[in-house]
């Protein structure tokens, strides 16, 4: 037996080393959050954390978890794949939420507290080390061992070279900026789960 929901999409994610799923729903933005065990026959097996755990999770990164990032031709529309701690910071990986086989990913550091996060893009030597932090953490799960090269982002949908990347805006709204992110290590974190 599978169950699915209906106008409601899952977008799977690591907080820490916890695999997660946000489920949002079309109808009144509700987001509920499980999380991911992978169970004996390889299915996906939710399980509900309470309500404390899942409101410290959605206050701790709701408001940066979704991102517009302009792109040169067209807005990208990111969802957090993943969410660590290295050196005493917090780090996003993010992914395009359009179906794309190997989607790109790009890395923002997290700034501020619970209810008033933002997201910082990394210059070139921070988002080498964190790109490296994130592929070792990551890797094997998501089954992805290289690095995209440094110097533009390729949206593997469509091979649009994105360049230099504004700041991201949370929650869907753009703006400018002169920030510069990279492509990073491929891969979306719970391919297939819950769908």
């Amino acid at each position: 037996m599978m169950f699915t929901f209906t106008k409601a999409r899952p977008y799977a994610f690591f907080y820490g080393d916890a695999h997660l799923v946000l489920w949002k729903f079309d109808r009144d933005g509700r987001r509920d959050l499980y999380v991911i065990h992978e169970g004996e026959d390889g299915t996906a097996v939710l399980e509900y954390p309470g309500e404390m755990f899942t409101e410290r999770v959605l206050d701790e990164i709701g408001d940066v978890f979704f991102l517009s990032v302009p792109g040169e031709t067209r807005t990208i529309e990111a969802a957090l794949g993943a969410v660590f701690e290295h050196g005493g910071r917090r780090y996003g990986a993010y992914y395009d939420r359009a179906e794309t086989p190997v989607p790109t990913v790009w890395f923002f550091r997290i700034d501020g507290d619970a209810g008033s996060s933002n997201v910082k893009p990394l210059d070139e030597n921070e988002h080498r080390e964190i790109s490296e932090v994130f592929v070792e953490r990551y890797g094997e799960v998501l089954r992805i061992g290289h690095e995209v090269p440094a110097g533009g982002a390729q949206d593997p949908g469509n091979g649009e070279d994105l360049g230099d990347v504004p700041n991201p805006s949370p929650g869907g709204h753009a703006h400018s900026g002169n920030g510069r992110t990279e492509g990073g290590a491929a891969g979306r974190p719970g391919p297939g789960h819950g769908r």
